[in-house]
């Protein structure tokens, strides 16, 4: 769901760093993670090793 992924974007903003990308292993893509972590990605790219 990005649940997890959600919680460390936050994390690395409060840090006071700028988020440059994201990749994770695998992307559920039925259960709407991608659409939960754009807005807080800024623009930043989102990768996926494998769609499922």
């Amino acid at each position: 769901t990005g649940g997890t992924a959600e919680a460390s974007l936050e994390l690395i903003r409060r840090a006071g760093a700028e988020v440059a990308g994201l990749a994770v292993l695998m992307e559920l893509g039925f259960l709407g993670g991608r659409a939960r972590l754009e807005p807080h990605l800024a623009g930043a790219p989102l990768k996926a090793l494998l769609t499922v």
